[in-house]
């Protein structure tokens, strides 16, 4: 059974460091404020507290907890790597979900959007809403336009020699059938259109293929760092989404 316990080191971060443990997996996320949960997934390697501040920070101020989770092989977040798939990530995220006591909204960019949908298909249940940020898979990376790169804000990896790696093999390993779709849940995919890695029509696919229920933003001039390169845009899409969703769950007063 999933226990999650108080980690003394958040005194050094906003955040409330926890860890989650499920059989010989412990996953280690950091919560902020109260109310609906908001699962935010990293990019291959990268720490999510880091990776998530602004928007850690805006979810908690307008009412939703944000747990920021470090993936398997970054922080304090420990298990096997070896033979690593998107389904044994979708279990540990998961367990952090059981933590809670609720079903949780997800949000991931690059790798972690991969995750959150494997997550959705995986665990339906437990899916209020997914947010996918750089969103790959389908179409495949092209090579940018050598006049048009130029710096751009880029998160630390510090876990990627180890880490990344096993990310990047069960990204490999994974069948796109087995995530691609995000199962059934409502789906907001935000894709800045100079994105070289998560091509722009890697978004446009899923919402002509799921009309029903994915809603896209383009943000021009960002790349496939926006959470990054654009931050407050990305603050914005994501409230709105999410609470959109709390406003027409059963119960509650819906906005249409």
């Amino acid at each position: 059974m999933s226990r999650a316990t108080h980690n003394a080191a958040a005194e050094r971060s906003p955040y409330t460091l926890m860890r989650v443990r499920n059989g010989d997996v412990v996953t280690e996320f950091g919560s902020l404020g109260a109310g609906p949960g908001v699962i935010l997934l990293p990019g291959r390697g990268g720490e999510g507290p880091g990776q998530y501040g602004p928007l850690a920070r805006a979810l908690a101020a307008a009412g939703f907890r944000a747990l920021a989770v470090n993936l398997r092989g970054v922080g304090h977040s420990t298990g096997p790597l070896d033979r690593l798939s998107l389904h044994d990530l979708a279990r540990d995220v998961a367990a952090v979900i059981d933590a809670t006591g609720a079903p949780a909204h997800l949000v991931g960019r690059a790798f972690g959007n991969r995750v959150a949908r494997c997550t959705a298909m995986d665990f339906p249940a437990r899916v209020k809403s997914l947010t996918l940020l750089a969103a790959g898979g389908l179409v495949p990376p092209r090579a940018p336009d050598p006049s048009a790169v130029r710096e751009r804000p880029r998160p630390a990896l510090r876990y990627w020699r180890v880490a990344g790696r096993a990310h990047e093999h069960a990204a490999r390993a994974t069948p796109l059938a087995d995530w691609w779709s995000g199962g059934s849940a409502p789906m907001l995919v935000v894709q800045g259109l100079e994105d070289h890695i998560a091509v722009p029509e890697n978004g446009r696919r899923l919402a002509a293929d799921y009309p029903e229920r994915v809603r896209l933003r383009e943000i021009p001039g960002a790349g496939h760092g926006v959470l990054f390169e654009r931050p407050q845009d990305v603050i914005t899409e994501v409230l709105a989404f999410v609470q959109h969703i709390e406003r027409a769950a059963p119960g509650t007063q819906s906005d249409a």
